[in-house]
């Protein structure tokens, strides 16, 4: 075989390593983003449920603050 012939191959042989490693790392990003996806919602619904409690509480809150006579008083 040519020498031209065999440095193709070369090439051909460091590029299929070098788009098999990328593979890697394409992979190991989008389960990273799965991730942080899955982790953000449930981050989001933590702090729905906290929003939602606080506002439950401060309604109650409220409604005590009408009834009670200020301190002065």
């Amino acid at each position: 075989m040519d020498s031209r012939a065999i440095r193709l191959e070369e090439k051909v042989a460091h590029l299929e390593r070098y788009v098999a490693d990328l593979d890697g790392v394409v992979r190991e990003m989008n389960d990273r983003m799965d991730r942080f996806a899955r982790e953000a919602k449930a981050l989001r619904a933590i702090v729905e449920a906290a929003r939602k409690a606080d506002e439950g509480a401060q309604g109650a809150a409220d409604d005590d603050l009408l009834d009670d006579r200020p301190p002065h008083w």
